[in-house]
């Protein structure tokens, strides 16, 4: 195995180190008022070398939500995963975490909600270890061993319209017009899930109601 170049292992770990001190800012005092001199501070590094690597507080965000997905929820999902649950189950639980997470970190949710919504730009000094499309794709083929979710679809339109639908229950969630109860619109969700990725089979033989 080819070793990664010493200045490219240099590069991560500053990388590495501006979004866990973003992170931690943005948790203890909010998105708003965090400042890129505070990012900057807290990481050790220079004003200008944070700007070199992100160029603005916002380009932060995405990866600030990866490091939450990983850190947070996929440990407590994988734990879930060793009980057996059906599909079904899985989706909810996800879906609830998200929830969850939303609530515990508002302001931030909501700049990282209107960032994730812009066109895509790459990024010049992040990637995640987590493709979203293709970890759900994982869940998918789960279901799909199960017998649970049907086969007759491609798998990369599930796992896209899969995404498209959790952003739009994110954004359902913090919308702060509605005062709705997050476990009905997930429960709404869920049943949109089952009509169209359920055995067609099953809908035949009249399992599903």
């Amino acid at each position: 195995m080819d070793q990664v170049p010493l200045r490219e292992r240099n590069r991560r770990r500053v990388t590495q180190r501006i979004i866990s001190a973003a992170s931690g800012l943005f948790k203890t005092c909010g998105y708003h008022s965090t400042t890129m001199d505070d990012i900057a501070e807290k990481a050790e590094i220079s004003r200008g070398t944070l700007f070199n690597y992100f160029p603005s507080k916002e380009a932060l965000l995405l990866p600030w939500g990866q490091e939450i997905v990983e850190q947070k929820i996929l440990p407590q999902l994988s734990k879930y995963l060793s009980t057996q649950p059906t599909v079904w189950q899985v989706f909810r639980f996800m879906f609830t975490k998200m929830s969850e997470t939303l609530r515990e970190y508002p302001d931030v949710i909501q700049a990282f909600v209107r960032e994730a919504a812009k066109d895509y730009r790459p990024g010049p000094a992040y990637s995640s270890g987590v493709d979203q499309k293709e970890f759900y794709a994982q869940v998918i083929r789960y279901g799909q061993e199960r017998g649970e979710i049907r086969t007759d679809l491609p798998m990369e339109n599930l796992a896209s319209y899969l995404s498209a639908l959790q952003m739009s229950l994110i954004f359902r969630i913090m919308d702060p017009t509605l005062t709705g109860n997050p476990s009905l619109d997930i429960d709404r969700l869920m049943a949109f899930l089952e009509g169209g990725m359920i055995e067609e089979k099953r809908k035949d033989d009249g399992s599903f109601k």
